[in-house]
């Protein structure tokens, strides 16, 4: 649950969206004490959640209201 309420106080924060990168960044993801590829499945099944949405850049963004 960290990880995910990070992620969606940074994109709240972030209107205009961001890269995966940056957002892994903005959430200190190397920080976790996890296996290659966690913070990427992460961000899929928020997306598959509809918590997160990305554009037509690729920038993660909160869904619409």
């Amino acid at each position: 649950r960290r990880w995910r309420g990070a992620v969606v106080r940074v994109l709240a924060a972030h209107p205009d969206g961001l890269a995966e990168a940056e957002l892994a960044a903005a959430v200190d993801a190397a920080a976790a004490d996890r296996p290659d590829g966690w913070f990427t499945a992460l961000l899929h099944r928020l997306e598959t959640e509809g918590l997160l949405a990305r554009d037509g850049e690729g920038r993660l963004h909160l869904p619409p209201a």
